[in-house]
């Protein structure tokens, strides 16, 4: 679960960098009006805070304690609700590129299963 967090973070950390740069990726040229360059910029700033935080809690946060527990399903939970909001933004034609919820949507998917994994592991050393 360790790396799966370490992953999340350096995600969120590059998707921010970038963002925070280029800002017009994530929509149509022409439809890259100042609000909305604005608002891109801010998830950008928002990312990357976020991603250095799991980064932190990756390298310092015991495993088998209950908070790693909690910010690892805070993290899942990030991944889905944005996949599900970036995929109707792009079914709506806002957005052009369907990698974006589909790395989220990925992200998601894996880190459901290590966590069963990890779960059942924790279920037979009982």
């Amino acid at each position: 679960m360790r790396q799966f967090l370490l992953f999340h973070a350096v995600l969120e950390t590059l998707a921010g960098l970038l963002f925070m740069l280029y800002p017009s990726l994530l929509f149509f040229p022409e439809n890259g009006a100042d609000l909305s360059i604005a608002f891109v910029k801010l998830y950008g700033i928002i990312a990357l805070c976020f991603g250095t935080t799991f980064l932190v809690i990756s390298r310092y946060v015991d495993d088998n304690s209950q908070a790693f527990r909690w910010l690892y399903l805070i993290a899942l939970g990030f991944h889905m609700a944005i996949s599900f909001y970036l995929y109707s933004l792009y079914s709506q034609g806002i957005i052009y590129f369907i990698g974006i919820p589909g790395v989220h949507i990925f992200a998601f998917i894996i880190g459901i299963f290590i966590y069963l994994i990890n779960v059942q592991e924790e279920k037979t050393k009982l």
